[in-house]
């Protein structure tokens, strides 16, 4: 059975396409009547391929990876057994990674080699650049195929103090004269899951030590996440605030701070948090991540584990996803509605001049016989064209009227349901 996350992020895919197929058939009326120009076109257009690739990007920073790693497969992917990321001994070198679904390739873990540090190309270019990436196709039907290939994300290998410097990575680990660093730089993820399908990308960002050399990675999580968790341990690091400072505390996105109960996390850490964070307390949650994680990913049915990863749910469901229908419905306010209100006076202007034009004829009743015929003829033709015209515009026009204020009322009635039913969290 879906999460409310998951039936949340279904619901919003749907929500939008069905607001692309209206934008369409309103482009599809102005192409029919006559009303449509290059620059309109284009315009609508360029909005419907923005609606049509849109999508809720969930970031996941902290130190601990073994727990980062644990939330996103419980969150996620717990219908994948053992989850989607690779744990054990060794994730820690898991790199920074961006999970999505792309239909017009088949599904792979693709890598960019550490090496290419040494170049000055940023992550963004060599996206672009094919050949400096390394791919490993896998079969999503078969979890033996998913488990080979992820496993792959946390190579490591050890180099000489030299290397590391000209890698410029030298707050990792060190064993004597070699330093411990991860293979791979970079990683993308292509897997038909049904979250991914549904418009979801998971950004996992790797610890402050790698984050430190690769700001860029951090910069583009905290930027383009609509959602960002902070998983942190006990207590707020050095290296947690660290991050949060530099990369997170600016971010647009909606925030939200996971401490671990089970590690010694208490009502004082959430308080402390909250106030370093400037987090609402209801934004700061303390649960027992491993023992949370091993339940929900063996779908044992615990029902401490099913509260505490159902308020991480909950609340990514009522904040994320109605924001981000708001703000989609008013980009196409913005943009539709003057065209809509155009489109509404020149249909008006025909009516009027159409009304003209038969009183006209009236008038030269008797007068011209054959003149009057052809004016007859015309203008029947014309009301004939004017009602399709009116008809395929009222439908056109109530379909995207009735989506905005389902969506307004959708959008208010969460927010209100969210006031009345929001607890203080348990210490």
């Amino acid at each position: 059975m879906p999460n409310q996350l998951e039936q949340r992020i279904a619901q919003f895919t749907a929500w939008r396409e069905n607001l692309v197929k209206s934008i369409d058939e309103f482009r599809t009326w102005q192409d029919a009547y006559g009303q449509a120009d290059i620059e309109l076109t284009l315009r609508i257009y360029d909005l419907v391929e923005g609606l049509r690739n849109d999508r809720i990007r969930l970031g996941f920073m902290g130190e601990s990876a073994v727990d980062k790693i644990g939330l996103i497969n419980a969150l996620l992917f717990s219908d994948i057994p053992g989850g989607l990321l690779p744990l054990g001994e060794g994730c820690e070198f898991l790199c920074a990674t961006e999970i999505f679904h792309d239909p017009s390739e088949a599904p792979y873990v693709r890598v960019l080699p550490m090496e290419t540090r040494k170049r000055e190309d940023s992550i963004a270019n060599l996206r672009r650049s094919p050949v400096d990436w390394i791919t490993m196709r896998m079969n999503p039907d078969s979890p033996e195929s998913i488990v080979e290939a992820t496993h792959s994300l946390m190579e490591s290998r050890a180099v000489s103090v030299d290397e590391a410097k000209s890698l410029n990575l030298m707050n990792v680990e060190r064993s004597g004269d070699e330093v411990m660093i991860p293979a791979w730089r970079y990683a993308l993820i292509n897997l038909p899951h049904p979250m991914l399908k549904s418009g979801l990308i998971a950004l996992y960002g790797p610890g402050s030590n790698i984050l430190s050399s690769e700001p860029e990675v951090a910069m583009r999580i905290a930027s383009s996440s609509q959602s960002l968790l902070m998983v942190l341990g006990k207590e707020l690091t050095p290296g947690a605030r660290d991050v949060w400072k530099q990369f997170v505390q600016t971010s647009q996105s909606h925030k939200f701070a996971v401490l671990d109960s089970g590690a010694g996390a208490d009502a004082a850490a959430e308080r402390t948090v909250a106030a370093e964070f400037a987090l609402a307390p209801e934004y700061v949650l303390s649960l027992p991540i491993k023992q949370t994680v091993a339940s929900r990913l063996a779908n044992s049915g615990d029902a401490a584990a099913v509260a505490a990863i159902g308020r991480l749910e909950k609340l990514n469901a009522e904040k994320l996803v109605p924001e981000r229908q708001a703000l989609l419905l008013n980009a196409v306010s913005r943009e539709i509605g003057p065209l809509v209100q155009s489109a509404r006076q020149a249909v008006a202007a025909r009516f009027i001049a159409c009304i003209k034009e038969m009183q006209d004829l009236t008038s030269t009743a008797g007068k011209n016989r054959n003149v009057a015929q052809d004016m007859l003829t015309r203008l029947e033709n014309e009301r004939k064209t004017y009602q399709k015209s009116v008809a395929a515009f009222n439908v056109t026009y109530s379909d995207l009227t009735a989506k905005g204020q389902e969506d307004r009322k959708s959008t208010r009635l969460n927010s209100s349901h969210t006031d009345i039913s929001r607890m203080p969290s348990s210490a």
